[in-house]
């Protein structure tokens, strides 16, 4: 793991009035993450005839609202600690990191308000975002892993990993010297394999909405079972029973079905 790719120390350089630079490896990987993501986006987008200014208007929106709502989601599932703690919120604001689903919730959310003021189709721009979605998380995870969050639980497999960086321990929380299940790789590669679903659908696409449907389905489906295997912070509910994650899974789910099914049968009629 290496959570920070480069540092500088411009006291050093310019006199000890200046502070060090560091550039954090997770924010670089999410950079490429987003990148690739909206690259393949704009080319199913284009292809589909939407104009180029309304794709750069929509990735904007996006990428505000799902950083957004990341940071909004988890203020809210930790909302006992900063109530107590108010002094913290700033600073999980501006660290690293997040809550996927709510950065994935409040983007559907302002994609939709943005789609239906212009006037554009809903459901065929959310299937040419589909498959850009599982390529970015499936990058992005390896910022995780790289930062060190999102660890695993304890772990006696062969491909068991051993964090050593003191820094991410101060950072995130990450438990040093103690062989651990690498869940940001296997989420990895599961929503990989959800990308490549994906871009098979996109192939022979029957109906608008069948990969973004499906994208649900897979997606919090394999979060769910990854879920067991992590023991960061993440927020519990019902006696610390099951993750908000799981919880949203849940829901996501059986919604995914639904849409699928009463997308199909729209476009039968």
């Amino acid at each position: 793991m290496h959570p920070r790719l480069l540092q500088i120390d411009f006291s050093k350089i310019f006199g000890s009035h200046f502070g060090t630079l560091t550039i954090h490896t997770y924010g670089v990987i999410l950079a490429i993450a987003f990148f690739l993501g909206f690259a393949l986006f704009f080319r199913y987008a284009k292809k589909g005839g939407i104009p180029e200014k309304n794709i750069y208007d929509l990735f904007f929106y996006i990428v505000i609202s799902a950083l957004a709502g990341s940071k909004i989601f988890h203020l809210l599932i930790e909302w006992r600690y900063y109530l107590h703690n108010p002094g913290e919120i700033l600073f999980a604001i501006a660290r690293l990191g997040g809550v996927f689903y709510g950065g994935l919730i409040l983007a559907l959310i302002v994609s939709i308000i943005y789609l239906k003021y212009h006037k554009l189709p809903v459901w065929g721009i959310s299937d040419y975002a589909a498959p850009g979605i599982a390529l970015g998380l499936a990058i992005g995870r390896w910022g995780c892993f790289a930062a060190g969050c999102c660890y695993g639980s304890y772990c006696t497999l062969p491909w068991a990993v051993v964090y050593t960086d003191q820094y991410a321990f101060e950072t995130v929380g990450t438990p040093i010297g103690v062989p651990l299940h690498p869940a940001p790789i296997y989420e990895s590669v599961a929503v990989f394999l959800i990308f490549i679903v994906l871009v098979f659908i996109m192939i022979k696409r029957e109906f608008d909405g069948q990969a973004v449907s499906i994208l649900l389905v897979l997606m919090g489906t394999e979060r769910f079972f990854v879920e067991f295997l992590r023991s960061d912070e993440r927020g519990f509910v019902f006696n610390n029973s099951i993750s908000t994650s799981q919880l949203l899974s849940i829901i996501i789910v059986p919604a995914g079905i639904c849409l699928y099914f009463f997308l199909s049968r729209k476009q039968a009629k």
